[in-house]
């Protein structure tokens, strides 16, 4: 397993805690729309992403982008992924 495969298989662990479902290709998006339309569950979602790579994520990044696209967050964790912790 490569190294983004790894990091999609963390953030779908992430997103499937918060939501109690599964998260697949096929309802990602639906997933990550239900975690953005509930503030607690998106602050809950940042900060278990933020714990789990070590890592800190710049509030704007945190933006329509953070919310529609497992893709986008990959690319902000892949970035910084091993920096301890590291603003991104």
């Amino acid at each position: 397993m490569n190294s983004i495969e790894k990091i999609r298989k963390s953030l779908y662990k992430i997103a499937e805690s918060i939501v109690g479902s599964t998260v697949s290709e096929q309802n990602k998006q639906e997933v990550l729309h239900r975690i953005a339309k509930n503030s607690r569950q998106a602050v809950l979602y940042v900060s278990l992403i933020e714990d789990e790579f070590k890592i800190v994520i710049n509030d704007e990044n945190i933006n329509s982008g953070f919310f529609t696209s497992f893709d986008f967050v990959e690319g902000i964790v892949k970035k910084h992924i091993g920096s301890t912790p590291k603003f991104c």
